[in-house]
């Protein structure tokens, strides 16, 4: 990699000197070009640092495997000194890194999912380390390209329905997110967004835990694709209550917003109160038409509850959007 540090690092020094210059040629593509390829080879030398942290000899269960996989990353470092497997080996750097993201959010996850699930978690934490020796193998195969997208496909897999299965637990105690001025769900609203979700769910459940087979990982994403398309607004519900926890909603939050004016840019959910605003109104809009509608068959019951959850499915998928941009 050091003709390339040594390139790259020249590219981003004159960009930075012709900005200086002429700040308004920022537009030019090959100072864009420079400057991206900088932050490029940051982000590459930081996967090396968390490779040299993860990989280091230990006495974990798992360390033989662990050796495995460094020795690997070794051949692969070695193989950069060849132009032509350099690509190949960067990619497969970028993309161990990308897996070792998904398993630090399925840690993290795991507890609220625990909580959800009850009685099946023993079999979630099979399925959990069988789907971990996969991976382990795969990567410290010598010679070989990763854990293969089947055990990558079930690695997003599993961390999705986690996902789903913590904003299910967040749902049950909103937290400061009820004291929001941006939110709003009465009781009632709460029951009707969470109509069958229980049976939803250990659908979700008994399909994730199946695994490993196309045929399950399939299924699986069917059914938690319909989930979300089913009861997007109580999913999008936890994720907001789950957010609000994480980036430290308080009520003095609220209060001081509504004491000093309008949101600004970089107030919580700025960028999405209009769309959580929509949903809170039509969550409101159906629970009052439901009550003299119960059985829902009513055209304008079915237009409503169908709007309802297109506007909270587009919205939760706009939030893990800039989640991933973050």
């Amino acid at each position: 990699m050091i003709p390339d540090v040594r390139n790259i690092n020249v590219n981003a020094r004159d960009a930075a000197v012709n900005l200086l210059v002429d700040p308004t040629n920022i537009t030019n593509p090959g100072e864009l070009t420079a400057i991206a390829s900088l932050h490029t080879l940051a982000d590459d030398f930081a996967i090396l640092r968390r490779f040299s942290s993860r990989f280091a000899p230990g006495t974990e269960s798992d360390d033989k495997a662990n050796t495995a996989i460094a020795e690997r990353l070794l051949a692969l470092g070695q193989d950069m000194d060849d132009e032509s497997l350099r690509p190949l080996s960067l990619e497969l750097y970028r993309t161990l890194n990308e897996h070792l993201d998904l398993w630090d959010e399925i840690r993290e996850l795991r507890d609220a999912a625990d909580r959800v699930i009850g009685d099946r978690r023993d079999d979630l934490t099979l399925r959990l380390q069988n789907l971990n020796n996969q991976w382990l193998a795969g990567w410290g195969t010598p010679g070989g390209r990763g854990a293969g997208e089947g055990v990558a496909e079930d690695l997003r897999i599993m961390r999705d329905v986690l996902r789903t299965l913590a904003d299910v637990n967040a749902f049950t105690n909103l937290g400061p997110l009820n004291s929001w001025p941006g939110f709003e769900m009465s009781a009632a609203s709460r029951r009707l967004v969470t109509q069958d979700l229980t049976g939803e769910l250990d659908g979700l459940v008994s399909e994730l835990i199946r695994g490993p087979s196309e045929i399950s990982r399939k299924r699986t994403f069917g059914t938690l694709t319909s989930l979300r398309g089913s009861h997007g607004p109580a999913l999008l519900t936890g994720r907001l209550a789950r957010l609000a926890e994480r980036d430290g909603l308080t009520l003095a939050g609220p209060i001081a917003e509504l004491g000093f004016g309008p949101p600004v840019r970089d107030s919580w959910m700025a960028t999405h109160r209009d769309a959580i605003a929509d949903v809170c109104w039509y969550t409101a809009e159906l629970t009052r038409v439901v009550a003299n509608d119960p059985d829902q068959s009513e055209t304008r019951t079915q237009e409503l509850r169908a709007h309802l959850r297109w506007r909270a499915l587009r919205t939760l998928e706009a939030i893990e959007r800039n989640q991933i941009t973050r």
